[in-house]
């Protein structure tokens, strides 16, 4: 965790039955949250030093399933399965 710049509250997030580690940079700044995605294969901290910097708004991204600090994904994953009905 001492990598990742900013000081970001992390946490583990229950989404669509997978846990997946999030970072928060600026909690409770004003706005509507920006959502990074740093793709497939980076962790929170190959964008850290870049979220940290961005003032004035609060931040969101997360670790891929596989990746980081979040579990293998429970099963195969791609759009259709995330799709709503």
């Amino acid at each position: 965790m001492t990598r990742i710049s900013g000081r970001p509250a992390i946490s583990t997030e229950h989404i669509y039955g997978q846990k997946l580690r999030v970072a928060r940079w600026h909690e409770g700044s004003g706005g509507t949250p920006l959502l990074f995605l740093n793709g497939i294969g980076a962790d929170i901290a190959a964008a850290a030093p870049l979220l940290a910097q961005i003032d004035g708004r609060e931040v969101w991204t997360l670790d891929m399933p596989g990746v980081g600090g979040s579990p293998d994904a429970l099963m195969p994953y791609g759009a259709r399965r995330w799709r709503r009905s």
